[in-house]
């Protein structure tokens, strides 16, 4: 036995240098994943049927952490009619205990709709804004592990949108 360890000591002490070196940059590779964000554009300049003009220059951004989090949607248009849906999914190992709600921006006309509901459909936030100077924040408490946003437009013309979000 020895012998064993006095041939292949070194080798057997690399090997365990390695795989704990290995394990260290999985578990901080995934944390930095986690906690950096993703970036999604989607950009048209018109959508419609037959005559009927639905969308025009509508630029949609989105932000969103890795593990869910966190995250900001950002709508700029010149007439929205189409609604718009979400779904963001929070890490597993998060449990949540407060979603902060905030939507800034303006419209010229109509109104927007704006809804964030849980796995079970039920409202976390809904909140209908209109007018040049939105401001609008909410707090509450609430638990689930799947949020979807649902963007309902109402005749709203000239609007630029910043809806963010942030469980804790």
């Amino acid at each position: 036995m020895k012998g064993f360890f006095n041939k292949y000591g070194r080798i057997i002490g690399y090997a365990v240098l390695v795989l704990v070196v290995l394990l260290i940059l999985g578990k901080g590779g995934n944390y930095i994943y986690k906690n950096t964000y993703s970036h999604e554009k989607y950009q048209y300049l018109l959508k419609g049927f037959q005559n009927q003009v639905f969308d025009q220059n509508v630029n949609i951004t989105k932000k969103i952490k890795h593990n869910g989090t966190q995250g900001e949607f950002r709508l700029t248009f010149d007439k929205k009619d189409l609604s718009e849906e979400y779904v963001i999914l929070v890490d597993n190992e998060f449990n949540s205990a407060n979603v902060e709600f905030s939507i800034e921006g303006k419209l010229n006309s109509g109104d927007m709709n704006i809804r964030m509901v849980d796995d079970k459909i039920k409202d976390v936030f809904n909140k209908t804004v209109k007018g040049l100077n939105i401001k609008e924040v909410s707090t509450t408490d609430y638990t689930s592990s799947l949020y979807k946003f649902v963007f309902t437009p109402n005749a709203a013309l000239n609007g630029d949108l910043v809806v963010k979000y942030k469980i804790k």
